[in-house]
């Protein structure tokens, strides 16, 4: 626990140390071929830097960022903390890695992701996002607008209105 607030300290003063930017992680690939961004800060993004951005080139976009290394025993305990936590809302969890699980659940939706987000947050000291939907495809395209650190639903009767003009890539 100590060394999952550390880290986030850590975070914290680097991003403060690197000005606007926040700091971004880095993996090394298994096969050393690339190191790759493996998860991205929301300022960094204004940048063009994304998950699966090679480093050289996230570098090169966003130069004063700070790049931190990826701390895999780090990730697996928080996620597993957190997937805790969603098994206390039903027995109907899919986990799809680290960071994402897909929920079903019945009732008021937004006022059960209001208390995951919650629960999340209490007993884990994490921030998450949730996205509602009817289905996966549009909980997970929902996920996007929720970020950072919010709740949105997108079904079936909003879809066109919200996707409609977005590129379809």
């Amino acid at each position: 626990e100590e060394e999952r607030g550390l880290h986030r300290a850590q975070r914290r003063g680097a991003a403060r140390g690197a000005g606007a930017h926040e700091a971004v992680r880095g993996v090394r690939q298994a096969h050393d071929v690339a190191d790759l961004v493996c998860g991205d800060a929301f300022l960094a993004r204004r940048f063009g830097v994304h998950s699966g951005t090679p480093l050289r080139t996230a570098l090169r976009m966003c130069p004063d960022a700070v790049f931190l290394p990826l701390d895999r025993a780090a990730y697996e305990a928080a996620s597993q903390e957190v997937m805790n936590v969603l098994r206390g809302f039903t027995d109907e969890l899919e986990v799809w890695g680290w960071d994402e699980a897909f929920l079903s659940v019945g009732g008021n939706a937004e006022s059960i992701a209001t208390s995951v987000r919650q629960e999340v947050a209490k007993r884990t000291g994490l921030s998450c996002s949730v996205g509602i939907g009817d289905n996966k495809l549009r909980a997970k395209m929902a996920v996007r607008f929720a970020k950072p650190g919010g709740v949105y639903r997108l079904g079936a009767e909003g879809w066109f209105g919200v996707m409609g003009d977005r590129p379809a890539a």
